[in-house]
């Protein structure tokens, strides 16, 4: 079955053998003010409630444009994909769409080593997304395994365009995020999505 199958926390901890804890994955986050650019973008997409008509309006106008503020700030030190495909492996189901992705490296035609998987919440419910999102990542490990390169540690998140709720997973374990961050205090957000890149990049 595809990630978009894996709908609840027991299924991924049943089906993938995994454990899954909860506490805060950032205590110590550096805010990062949004560029001009980035802030009347969002500005312009959610006057009116213009992003909010759809997941795919919310993907357009929020979602991208906070992922791809990274790729800039981190001069294309980064990769961003939007529906891209990671086959982890099929026969445990650990295959399909993804709604974005984060890769280190330059922008190619096709995803590298990816580190970090972003899921549309599903119904505007940050929980309906999370199983999806945790398979996600194991297929993700998967794939960079099968390229020779062993990531320990992948990033996760789900989000709303709104609200977004992280999560990590590493060897076996899956913790996912306590605190939740909002578009509201967008330099704490951006803060967050900082402290996942820097984990593997440094600025």
């Amino acid at each position: 079955m595809p990630y978009s199958q894996f709908t609840s926390i027991h299924t991924v901890r049943q089906q993938l053998g995994l454990k899954v804890t909860y506490r805060k994955l950032f205590p110590d986050i550096e805010e990062m003010l949004p560029s001009e650019f980035l802030s009347q973008t969002l500005a312009r997409a959610t006057a009116d409630q213009m992003a909010y008509f759809s997941e795919k309006s919310r993907s357009e106008a929020i979602v991208f444009p906070i992922l791809n503020e990274l790729r800039f700030v981190y001069e294309n030190r980064i990769s961003l994909y939007s529906g891209a495909t990671i086959e982890g492996d099929k026969n445990k189901g650990l295959n399909g769409e993804c709604d974005f992705v984060l890769s280190q490296g330059e922008q190619g035609m096709e995803v590298e080593k990816p580190i970090f998987c972003v899921v549309e919440a599903k119904d505007n419910d940050l929980s309906l997304g999370m199983p999806q999102c945790i398979a996600q990542l194991v297929g993700a490990r998967l794939f960079n395994e099968k390229d020779g390169f062993e990531q320990v540690v992948l990033y996760g998140c789900v989000t709303t365009g709104t609200n977004w709720l992280f999560l990590k997973i590493e060897n076996e374990l899956v913790t996912i995020d306590k605190q939740g961050y909002s578009l509201a205090k967008l330099p704490e957000l951006l803060g967050a999505l900082q402290c996942v890149i820097t984990t593997f990049i440094d600025k």
